[in-house]
């Protein structure tokens, strides 16, 4: 099976310079560097809650175990998050935290509704493999 194309270095930060003009664009920077940098999928990206994160600390996690039942296949697994990807997870947090108390976020900070994310009411869907025939 031939293997999906990523985004270049060059695509990523394209794609995030023009994220930062979106109404939300704080999440969908978060979302998409889930996505490039931890490998995650995006119904895993949309399955995570505020306790999958962080720890009781308020820092934020090196792992996120995801459940089977956020995961594609049958069984769970573990995503390894970098220091750049915390530093980034953190900046989100910190942003969320000027507007709802944590305990406010507990429940699904992005949620999943018919295949595409949900934040504030507001629904997209992310299509990576478009990006690079956009020059």
């Amino acid at each position: 099976m031939p293997r999906a194309k990523s985004l270049t270095d060059e695509e990523l930060k394209r794609l995030l310079r023009v994220l930062t003009t979106t109404r939300y664009g704080s999440r969908n920077r978060l979302i998409v560097l889930l996505g490039h940098w931890a490998g995650m999928r995006v119904g895993e990206i949309v399955t995570l809650t505020i306790s999958d994160v962080l720890n009781d600390d308020g820092s934020v996690k090196d792992t996120i175990n995801l459940s089977a039942d956020q995961t594609k296949g049958s069984s769970g697994r573990t995503v390894h998050i970098s220091k750049r990807l915390q530093m980034e997870i953190t900046a989100y947090i910190r942003l969320l935290r000027k507007f709802m108390a944590i305990s406010e976020m507990s429940i699904n900070w992005i949620s999943r509704r018919g295949g595409s994310a949900e934040c504030a009411g507001w629904n997209f869907s992310l299509t990576f493999h478009l990006l690079s025939s956009q020059k």
